[in-house]
């Protein structure tokens, strides 16, 4: 049965990667609905025009799609989980570039 409307507002960043873990694209869509403009923000600070802000992002969405399985509730929030991705992702990025 799918989710209500109702349902999928209610649905925590936590059961949204427990979802994405077992490949629910629906709740990948949330996800990225719900994250994907605070990431692009964020990149964009970090790494200013040095770097495309949208490859970072799709590269920490697909992270997310096939990492999802390894976020454990008991080390951080599902957000920090996210950015910390997102940061390292960045950085590895950044290193590649010439100076």
């Amino acid at each position: 049965m799918l989710p209500t409307a109702t349902q999928k507002e209610t649905r925590s960043d936590a059961r949204l990667l427990a979802l994405v873990a077992e490949q629910d694209r629906e709740a990948f869509k949330e996800l990225y609905d719900r994250y994907a403009g605070r990431l692009l923000a964020y990149v964009r600070a970090m790494g200013g025009p040095r770097i495309s802000a949208e490859d970072v992002v799709q590269e920490v969405f697909v992270t997310l799609w096939r990492k999802a399985t390894q976020y454990r509730s008991g080390l951080g929030s599902p957000e920090a989980w996210i950015f910390t991705i997102t940061r390292h992702k960045v950085v590895d990025i950044c290193a590649l570039l010439p100076p």
